[in-house]
C-alpha cells in the first residue's frame, strides 16, 4: 500500500507499482483526502485542503480492512512518501492498521506553525497563504523543483496534471498546514504507539529524530538523492528501488536491501 506525499497522485507511482507488480507483489495506492483524484473540501479545486489528516489516516485503515482485506499469512507493507509518512505512522499506532512493516521515504514532519499562522488557520481553514498561485502550466516540474535529478520522471506529475484538469494541486492553504502540522505533534508525542519495523529512508532532521524515539525504527541515508527517489535518476532510484523490495519480501531481504543501498550511496 502506497500513499504518496503532498501534491502526488496514484499515477505518479505507476512506474514504481509496476516494477513491484513484476515482482509478485499486489500494489494498491491511495489518493488523499483532497488531492488527486479524490473530491475537493474547498475551492479552488486546486487549493490543498484537509480539515484533519483523520481522515486520511482512517481512509488507509479501511481501504485494507474492507477493501483489499489481505489473506491471513499476506504479508502487508506500507510506503508512505514525505509528509505521507505522517499518515502512514498514525495509522498504525495503537488498535490501528496492522502492517508487518513500514518504508518511510524521504519522510517530513511540519515544523511548529508560528501562533499567527495557527489563529489564522483555525478562522479561514480554506486561506490562501500569501504568495499562493494558482495552478498552470508553469509551475515547476519535480526537476526544477529540485526534488529529482532526472528529466523525464521529473516531468510524470506535472504531465497527468496537464492531462487529466481533475488531478490539478497548487500549493497547501493555511488549513492544510495546521492539519500537517497537528498529526506531526500528535506522532512526536506518543512515538512508543509504533511498534511495527520501521525503515525510514532519507527523513529530515524531525523525522529522525523521531526515528530514534521508536524502538523498532531505522534511518537509511540515500546521499546525494532529491526529495522523491521514486522519481530519481537510475543512481539513486535502483538502490532505493532495491532496498523496498527487500522490506517487501522477508525481513532478511531487508536488512541486505539496507546494507546494500547504504553502500552504493556512499559515493
Amino acid at each position: 500500500m502506497i500513499v504518496p506525499g503532498y501534491g502526488e497522485t496514484a499515477e505518479t507511482w505507476f512506474e514504481t507499482a509496476s516494477d513491484l507488480i513484476e515482482e509478485g507483489c499486489t500494489v494498491w495506492v491511495l489518493d488523499r483526502a483532497g488531492q488527486g483524484g479524490s473530491g475537493r473540501y474547498a475551492t479552488p479545486r486546486d487549493l490543498g485542503f484537509t480539515p484533519s489528516f483523520d481522515p486520511e489516516v482512517a481512509a488507509l485503515r479501511e481501504l485494507l480492512r474492507v477493501v483489499v482485506k489481505p489473506p491471513p499469512g499476506t504479508r502487508v507493507v506500507v510506503i508512505g512518501h514525505a509528509d505521507g509518512a505522517v499518515v502512514t505512522l498514525a495509522a498504525v499506532r495503537a488498535n490501528g492498521l496492522r502492517a508487518d512493516a513500514l518504508i518511510v521515504s524521504s519522510a517530513k514532519l511540519a515544523a511548529p506553525l508560528p501562533a499567527a499562522g495557527f489563529l489564522a488557520a483555525f478562522r479561514r481553514p480554506d486561506a490562501r497563504p500569501l504568495g499562493w498561485k494558482p495552478w498552470s502550466k508553469d509551475l515547476a516540474d519535480d526537476r526544477r523543483a529540485g526534488r529529482t535529478h532526472d528529466a523525464f520522471r521529473g516531468e510524470v506529475t506535472k504531465a497527468w496534471m496537464i492531462a487529466n484538469p481533475d488531478l490539478r494541486l497548487a500549493g497547501p492553504s493555511l488549513g492544510w498546514n495546521k492539519a500537517y502540522e497537528t498529526a506531526s505533534r500528535s506522532l512526536e508525542s506518543s512515538p512508543g504507539q509504533i511498534t511495527a519495523p520501521v525503515v525510514m529512508i532519507a527523513p529530515d532532521s524531525r523525522a529522525a529524530a523521531l526515528c530514534a524515539r521508536i524502538r523498532t525504527c531505522r534511518v537509511v541515508p540515500l546521499a546525494g538523492a532529491g526529495e522523491s527517489p521514486h522519481l530519481e535518476a537510475d543512481r539513486w532510484r535502483k538502490p532505493w528501488l532495491s532496498s523496498v523490495i527487500g522490506v517487501l519480501k522477508d525481513e532478511a531481504a531487508r536488512s541486505n536491501g539496507l546494507h546494500e543501498l547504504s553502500e552504493k550511496t556512499k559515493d
